[in-house]
């Protein structure tokens, strides 16, 4: 797997981060065209940073697994982030940024309740755990409901947060 480019972040853009056990999420780095309607509305893509490029290819990986299953925000190239006042680089890949709510948020805010969930919610869970994605139990903050596409998608693919990840590795 090739490194696209470097990228240099700015203390802003990493003031916006979302910093998770394994990675930052940095929103809005970039944005594309939302191919079914190709107008002026873009999509954004925030960017996934990760201490080293071993981390960054394995939670890709992952992440290209679900997206197969229509489980997961698409994904893009690999990039070399710079981050401001760092003199060692780190390594992060593109994704496509969810619009929604995580289902933690959602719960914390009284607009869901578990017990009157949808089946396709419930199916989601299913097939996520079914592929060795196994950190739903505790943390529900890993999955969203995408308001583009109408449907729940994981959103964190490192180590933690997948079974099949750590067996590859082990192997």
């Amino acid at each position: 797997m090739r490194i696209a480019c470097s990228i240099q972040l700015t203390k802003a853009q990493l003031g916006m981060g979302i910093a998770g056990a394994e990675c930052i999420f940095v929103p809005d780095v970039r944005f594309t065209t939302w191919e079914p309607f190709a107008d002026d509305r873009m999509l954004p893509w925030g960017l996934k940073v990760y201490r080293s490029l071993e981390q960054t290819r394995k939670a890709r990986r992952s992440q290209l697994r679900y997206r197969r299953y229509g489980l997961a925000p698409d994904v893009g190239e690999v990039v070399r982030v710079w981050l401001p006042e760092r003199s060692t680089p780190r390594y992060g890949y593109f994704t496509e940024q969810i619009d929604g709510e995580t289902v933690e948020g959602m719960h914390d805010q009284g607009l869901i309740h578990f017990d009157r969930m949808p089946d396709q919610f419930w199916q989601t869970i299913n097939r996520l755990k079914k592929l060795g994605y196994s950190d739903l139990d505790q943390h529900m903050e890993n999955l969203m409901f995408d308001n583009r596409r109408y449907r729940w998608v994981a959103i964190d693919f490192g180590e933690y947060s997948n079974n099949a990840t750590n067996r590859e590795s082990a192997t």
